[in-house]
């Protein structure tokens, strides 16, 4: 009985050109990033629960580096759970649609608002 070649699909004449093409498009995917944001501090603000919350969100070309609360009158204990919590999602996913966090709602959804009030002022305009 003839044994098959386990190679037999590297014989078949087309595969090096599959290859560089999957290589190709491959690379062709790697230029430049387009730059989102003109990189700078932007301020963005929205009623909390119990007061105003006004924040700064620092942003280079491609994304969000920093987000600071500077004024809040929200229950402590709620803003740190936010800060804590929130915040670093925001910015490893670079947008403020990001669940809220759990037993503070309407604050989440106020530094959620403010966020996307700052980046609509850092978004570039073409």
């Amino acid at each position: 009985m003839k044994r098959k070649n386990p190679m037999r699909h590297l014989q078949w004449p087309g595969f090096p050109c599959a290859v560089l093409l999957l290589l190709f498009l491959g690379l062709a995917g790697c230029g430049e990033r387009e730059a989102l944001y003109t990189p700078g501090i932007y301020e963005g603000e929205a009623e909390g629960y119990h007061s105003r919350i006004l924040l700064q969100v620092e942003v280079d070309a491609y994304g969000i580096l920093d987000i600071r609360i500077l004024e809040s009158e929200e229950t402590p204990i709620i803003l740190e759970a936010v800060e804590s919590e929130l915040l670093p999602r925001m910015i490893e996913r670079n947008r403020p649609e990001v669940d809220v966090v759990s037993g503070a709602t309407h604050t989440s959804e106020s530094i959620r608002q403010a966020v996307a009030q700052a980046l609509a002022s850092a978004r570039r305009k073409e």
